[in-house]
Order: structure tokens, then sequence, then C-alpha cells
């Protein structure tokens, strides 16, 4: 279910999209005509942020790697390639949420953003007890 953005992470980054896809698909309880139409969604939003968030990632070692030569200007630049991409990721996210809300009912649409919500939760809290996440000791 996990989108070809997968391909190119790391079997961490692999093995932690698998166990939140299950943990949304669980959380969702999708009927299989659901699931048919949601997952693709998901999957594709998922690409287009991941590949955003690589931009950006670029974009921040180069400030960092050359901030101390970088003039005025071009640090103005920066910080406004920086902003764009929030405002490309809150479009993106804007996107999916009207195509997510066109398939699912209301409910599991809202109920999709407390899913990814508690997840994210469950992964911070896994870290700090010095777990890899909700799976326990030695899981993502």
């Amino acid at each position: 279910m996990a989108g070809s953005a997968m391909a190119q992470q790391t079997p961490k980054k692999d093995a932690v999209e698998a166990l939140k896809v299950a943990y949304i698909n669980t959380r969702l309880a999708l009927t299989p005509k659901e699931a048919e139409v949601f997952w693709p969604l998901y999957n594709e939003y998922q690409d287009k942020r991941d590949n955003l968030r690589m931009e950006q990632r670029k974009l921040r070692k180069d400030v960092k790697d050359n901030f101390e030569n970088m003039t005025d200007k071009e640090l103005e630049t920066m910080i406004d390639q920086d902003l764009d991409f929030k405002q490309k990721e809150l479009d993106l996210a804007k996107e999916f949420n009207k195509k997510m809300k066109a398939v699912l009912p209301m409910k599991k649409a809202a109920l999709y953003y407390k899913a990814v919500e508690e997840f994210n939760k469950k992964m911070i809290e896994g870290i700090k007890e010095g777990k890899m996440g909700p799976g326990g000791k030695g899981k993502p």
C-alpha cells in the first residue's frame, strides 16, 4: 500500500511507513471500496510531499554549506524559497484533503488526521523511551 517514494527510503523509513499505513488502515476501518480509492490518493500525496521535502532539504543544505559566503540577496532568495516550499506543502495538503473528502465519508476523513497525529505521537513517545516506535523495543 505504500507509495513509490518508499523505494527511495531507507529500510527503517520503509518500516515506519508500513507501520503508519497499517495504523491508518486500522483506525479508519476502510471498506474495500474506500481503500481502493483512498490508498492511491494517499500514495500520490506522500510521493509529492516527499519530493517537495527532498528539494527543501537540498536548499537548506546549500544554505548551511555556503552560509558564510552568501550575499544578503542570496540569503533573501533562500528564505523566500523556503517559504515557497512551506506554501507548496500546505497547498498539497489542501489538495489531498479535498480529494480525500470526495472519496471518504467526512467522519473517516477527519479520523485520518486524528490517526496520523496519534501515530506520530506514539512514534515520538517510543523514541523518547528508547524504542524505535509504537511496536516496542527494537521495532520501528
